[in-house]
Order: C-alpha cells, then structure tokens, then sequence
C-alpha cells in the first residue's frame, strides 16, 4: 500500500536571487564533494550554511538580550550550576 500518494506536502516557496562568488578553487572543489555526499546542489548547500549561520546569530541576540535583561533586573547571571561563584573564584588562600 502505497501512502505516499495521501501525505500532502506544503512547500512554501522563497523568491530567489543570483549571488556571484569569488572563492578559491580547492574550496570550491571540497564544497562540491561535501554537496555531492549530502546528494544537494551546491545552492543548496550554501543556502544550508546561510540558514544555519542566521538562526545561530538569533540565537545569539537572544541570549544577548535575556542576559541584558538580567542585568537591568539586578539577576546575576549564573555559568553553569556546580561551578565556582566570583567570591569563592577570587578567594584568597
């Protein structure tokens, strides 16, 4: 029984824009057979690392701005659990 023909799949379909690069040969070379063993385009790929690169960036802000937060509300921003506390870090012996 075939399923595949029942499961609808929504694509949501971004406008594309031509981009030229100036990358060295052996790096073209390796993004290639990175692309080629994943079984994608070079486009692919690239659009890949791009979405990649900007969910980690927001990411990062929004840690920067929960940190801020923090700050402004008087909170100390604690590492880890289990490690050092400043006192105790700057404790002299």
């Amino acid at each position: 029984m075939d399923l595949s023909s029942d499961i609808q799949i929504d694509e949501i379909k971004m406008e594309q824009q031509n981009i030229t690069l100036s990358v060295s040969k052996d790096l073209l070379q390796r993004a290639r057979l990175i692309a080629a063993k994943r079984n994608i385009s070079l486009s692919e790929l690239i659009d890949e690392y791009f979405e990649n690169m900007n969910a980690e960036e927001e990411g990062y802000q929004r840690a920067q701005a929960f940190c801020l937060d923090r700050i402004k509300d008087g909170y100390e921003i604690d590492a880890k659990p289990g490690l050092l506390t400043r006192s105790e870090l700057h404790e002299r012996r």
